[in-house]
């Protein structure tokens, strides 16, 4: 089990490129992290997403670090719709929904997130 850097993630605030840096680390068949850092916004999201074969819900914890302040977040989820055993793609996709979520709180700038089939790949082959 490896720590990964994700390639083709990037991010923008009205058009303009801005630096992410996104990371993904399983730490057993049943837990994954996953990062996101954004330097130059100075805001950064860790989520870690537990789960295990069979079981109805995953739990979520994510540990938001901003400009104001550390906060932490619990959460469930369906483990048919983000299972953590497989299909890890889909813990990329939630993270990065909750990052951008997260930098759209922060701040008015319209916000994206591209996501390129290389990450997603990586993502689901990560073990």
């Amino acid at each position: 089990m490896a720590r990964r850097t994700l390639p083709g993630i990037t991010l923008s605030a009205n058009g303009a490129p801005v630096e992410l840096e996104t990371i993904i680390s399983p730490v057993s068949a049943y837990v994954v992290c996953l990062s996101c850092a954004a330097p130059g916004l100075t805001v950064g999201l860790h989520s870690a997403y537990v789960g295990e074969q069979g079981a109805q819900d995953t739990a979520i914890a994510r540990l938001v670090m901003s400009r104001h302040d550390t906060t932490a977040r619990a959460l469930t989820c369906s483990s048919a719709e983000l299972p953590v055993t497989h299909a890890r793609e889909r813990l990329l996709l939630d993270h990065l929904a909750a990052f951008r979520e997260l930098l759209s709180e922060e701040d008015a700038d319209v916000i994206s997130i591209d996501v390129d089939d290389r990450a997603l790949a990586l993502a689901a082959d990560t073990y």
